[in-house]
């Protein structure tokens, strides 16, 4: 390290110890050596100003070393953050460097806490298996998904097909459809669809939009999805009413 750079390090030290990334005293390391001084540069990614700088420093020491490199890793999860502003500051391509094996089975964590969860049938039926392994102890339930409100959308046809026949093979644990229209005339599945709006339009992004009357009373539908129609509006909770009331009178107009 250069001498000119050595006040730059000073200083960064009295901050790095006054944010208490630098910690005195006795700690037992991974490696089993006892060391009177402890480095946690996890906390800097909440002091921005400090992270630029032990970012820059240890980009600067880095070259005046001569490393050569043609991108950077950022292991996680201490040296993430800092491999990252060195990266958009510099201009250096990076990559990350996975902390825990790669673990399918993670997703199906999710039926441990979730009362529904819904998946794609893409993967096969493996997926609903490892989500019902987890899930049907503990009374949880599956939506398959089998059409997509997008333009253009591939999930139709055999595909969707497929999907019901899925959902009907594992009927105690999947009891319904994130679904267009209804797909299947067995009243134990009920049928979820998304893209409700008021306004019956779409986006430029291929998202199709249909109003309350048309997914319940006219495509027979059970229950409304509704994502920007609340999410956007200036008052979110009238709208939510507003849809529900909507939902509502299009499922009484079904019955008379």
């Amino acid at each position: 390290m250069s001498s000119n750079m050595q006040p730059l390090v000073d200083d960064l030290a009295v901050q790095l110890y006054e944010v208490q990334a630098v910690k005195f005293g006795s700690y037992l390391l991974k490696s089993g050596i006892t060391s009177p001084v402890y480095f946690d540069l996890r906390v800097i990614i909440s002091h921005p100003v400090l992270l630029t700088q032990v970012a820059n420093l240890v980009f600067q020491t880095a070259v005046q070393a001569g490393v050569d490199y043609s991108s950077i890793c950022g292991v996680p999860y201490t040296a993430l953050p800092i491999a990252s502003v060195i990266c958009c500051n510099n201009l250096i391509p990076m990559l990350i460097r996975r902390k825990e094996a790669k673990d399918y089975g993670g997703m199906y964590r999710i039926a441990s806490w979730a009362d529904i969860v819904n998946a794609h049938a893409v993967p096969g039926s493996g997926v609903v298996k490892g989500l019902r392994e987890v899930g049907l102890p503990l009374n949880r339930g599956c939506l398959l998904i089998a059409e997509m409100s997008s333009q253009n959308s591939l999930a139709t046809g055999d595909y969707t097909k497929a999907v019901v026949t899925m959902g009907e093979e594992y009927a105690d644990f999947v009891f319904g459809f994130i679904t267009g229209s209804r797909v299947t005339n067995k009243p134990e599945f009920i049928h979820m669809t998304p893209g409700v709006h008021m306004h019956a339009e779409g986006d430029n992004l291929g998202q199709q939009y249909l109003s309350p009357e048309d997914v319940i009373h006219k495509k027979g539908s059970d229950i409304i999805i509704v994502g920007r129609g609340i999410l956007m509006a200036s008052n979110k909770v009238d709208a939510a009413k507003m849809y529900r009331k909507a939902g509502w009178e299009a499922y009484l107009g079904r019955l008379s």
